[in-house]
């Protein structure tokens, strides 16, 4: 069974990545549309991560190296990417670009430009000289680019 939830929970991962590229090139009526999707698969890979952690919480063996790495695998993402795909599908992008920064994943230049982007677009949300619909255009943007960037590096 708990292999049955890291298979949904890939496939909503890679539904979620899919969403975010393609709510960048749509328009601003089919955009909407393709927020509601992203918020409904975003909930559902919440539902699969409550249930994978359930279930190797539920695991036991008698041999504690093996109860250790089950431990140690639910609370640690087991590379980088992954890792950095899950806090996009959870909206932290910077969280995301602090650990592409940290672990030196993608060009470091880009890195930084795309830091400075967020913090821009922060800035305008503060300041009132943004949109809620704009901002959330470019944060999909940024996301957008994250995931090219680790698609390139694959």
């Amino acid at each position: 069974m708990l292999e049955f939830f890291k298979a949904q929970q890939k496939a909503t991962q890679e539904r979620i990545q899919e969403l975010y590229l393609m709510k960048a090139n749509a328009g601003v009526g089919t955009s909407g549309d393709i927020e509601n999707e992203i918020l409904k698969q975003e909930k559902l890979l919440k539902e699969y991560d409550d249930k994978i952690k359930e279930l190797e919480g539920e695991q036991t063996t008698t041999d504690t190296t093996s109860t250790f790495e089950n431990n140690t695998a639910s609370t640690q993402p087991t590379n980088p990417k992954n890792h950095i795909e899950k806090l996009l599908a959870k909206n932290k992008i910077e969280e995301a670009l602090d650990v592409m920064m940290d672990k030196n994943i993608g060009d470091r230049n880009t890195v930084i430009l795309l830091m400075s982007r967020v913090t821009g677009i922060q800035d305008k949300e503060k300041e009132g000289t943004i949109n809620h619909d704009n901002a959330t255009m470019e944060y999909s943007r940024i996301k957008s680019a994250i995931l090219q960037m680790l698609k390139d590096l694959a």
